[in-house]
């Protein structure tokens, strides 16, 4: 009797077992659909049924850095706007859309993470790639790069592929990070405002009044705030649209003193047109403000050369802040630039154990001060060329472009598209090109940070342009189908219209 009661007790926890892995399986299966179809239904417009045919729109989705996002020119001078623009202008009867799928500071890593998820969202046509350059001081995803090869890196790779493990990731990391962040900040309570950069700004990090952070915001930017629009640069006509935003942003701030995020973008207009010391004024008022808005301080500090004060208050922003990614790569950038690679290998030895993404940055460092960066070039090669087979495997035409200024590894991208037959453009080329020719000054097309101008990025969408065209990757279909159904001209511009 004893030995069927056991029996039968076994028998009854293996069912009950067997019970709940079922409903885990199942509910785990319900929420990867759920979060699916929410997906697609969050990232696409309704639209009325009898119209999905007619609204069927070409679409090129652009990735990749600052580049690709515009960084030094008005957002509707990007290279994606000025594409989109010439390519309506050229199909005017056919719906034509184009996505800036660029943000700044993205490496090829982090690209290759959402990628799959982008074209699903967004189910693009063409897809047109500049990337590369940020992989010289943002170190996210090095790690996981040098662990490619390793059965678990693959599985687990493989399974972050499913909506319900990137939900629980995303959770336990964010878990992570705000543990760790608490940590570290209640460790900087002990030690005394003055050690730290950031206090010497004047921002009260330990102030809980509010009001006077507003009040010692703005006496710091009176006199700015009653004078007119200040530009450094006006070669190119275009930039005199920054003088519209800053007064613009002026009156947002009259309006709403308490809004840092204000001040802060003010900063960043001033510092694109090279005036550093407003843009350190502003954003020195934006981290009085808000403190979290105060890694903007370093990255003025460094483009004025002052790079001890820089990479003290990068490195205090990110003791504070160790969640925010970006902050790692601006101090990375930093370390790089000063060829500081013991003290950075030192610095985030450190922080390891309060930060996963601290990993990365140790492991490439660690390569970077024995002056080995085929590490780097290397790990460019390989997550571009994981880009284009994704892009491949889902029969999207891909053109890869190189950077129009400054290429770290000249010819990658190149022998990276004659290897997997893709359209190429050399951009680099082209630029010293037209100068060569005294087509355009240096000024004209490029920054004093590197990046285009508004009309140097006029020029990178005329490349692309005249890409798509050549390979006639934009078949024109809706007139056929309009005419078919005897629409009338006015409303096919109507619907074609954006």
């Amino acid at each position: 009797m004893r030995k069927e009661r056991r029996t039968s007790k076994r028998n009854n926890t293996k069912e009950k077992i067997i019970v709940v892995c079922a409903a885990c399986v199942a509910a785990t299966v319900l929420l990867e659909l759920a979060l699916r179809l929410f997906g697609a239904g969050f990232f696409k417009k309704e639209l009325p049924a009898s119209l999905h045919p007619l609204l069927q729109c070409h679409t090129i989705l652009c990735l990749g850095d600052s580049f690709t996002f515009g960084l030094g020119a008005p957002k509707e001078l990007s290279y994606p706007r000025q594409l989109e623009k010439r390519l309506r202008t050229t199909f005017s009867r056919e719906c034509i859309r184009v996505i800036n799928g660029g943000v700044a500071a993205q490496n090829t890593r982090q690209l290759l993470k959402t990628l799959e998820a982008g074209i699903e969202q967004v189910e693009p046509d063409i897809i047109v790639l500049l990337t590369g350059n940020a992989n010289e001081w943002n170190y996210w995803g090095f790690h996981d790069y040098q662990n490619k090869n390793k059965f678990f890196s693959y599985f687990y790779n493989q399974l972050y592929r499913m909506r319900v493990v990137k939900l629980a990731v995303l959770f336990t990391n964010e878990v992570k990070e705000r543990v760790a962040q608490k940590r570290l900040r209640a460790r900087l309570l002990s030690v005394s405002p003055a050690d730290l950069t950031f206090s010497s700004l004047g921002a009260p990090s330990f102030l809980n009044d509010h009001k006077e952070r507003v009040v010692k915001a703005l006496r710091l930017v009176e006199k700015e705030l009653k004078s007119a629009p200040a530009i450094n640069r006006v070669a190119d006509p275009d930039q005199l649209k920054f003088k519209d935003e800053i007064a613009t942003l002026k009156g947002k701030i009259r309006a709403k003193p308490a809004e840092s995020s204000f001040y802060y973008y003010m900063g960043d207009i001033y510092k694109e047109n090279g005036d550093f010391e407003r843009a350190l004024l502003w954003s020195k008022a934006g981290a009085i403000l808000n403190p979290e808005y105060s890694f903007s301080v370093g990255i003025v500090l460094e483009e004025q050369g002052k790079y001890e004060e820089a990479l003290q208050s990068l490195k205090d922003y990110v003791l504070r802040y160790p969640a925010n990614v970006s902050s790692y790569s601006f101090l990375a950038r930093l370390y790089c630039r000063t060829k500081r690679y013991r003290e950075a290998v030192d610095f985030f030895r450190g922080l390891r154990a309060h930060s996963s993404i601290a990993h990365d940055y140790y492991a490439m460092f660690s390569y970077a001060q024995s002056g080995n960066n085929t590490q780097i070039k290397e790990w460019m090669r390989y997550d571009t060329e994981e880009i284009v087979k994704v892009c491949k495997r889902q029969d999207i035409p891909i053109i890869l472009l190189n950077y129009p200024s400054y290429n770290p590894f000249l010819g990658l991208q190149e022998g990276i598209a004659q290897r997997l037959s893709i359209p190429f453009l050399d951009s680099s080329r082209i630029f010293r090109e037209l100068m060569k020719e005294n087509k355009f000054a240096w000024n004209d097309l490029v920054m004093l940070d590197g990046h285009c101008t508004a009309r140097g990025y006029g020029i990178l969408a005329s490349m692309v342009y005249e890409k798509i065209v050549a390979l006639n990757l934009i078949v024109p279909y809706r007139e056929a189908y309009f005419h078919e159904n005897e629409f009338s001209d006015q409303l096919l511009l109507e619907l074609s219209s954006p």
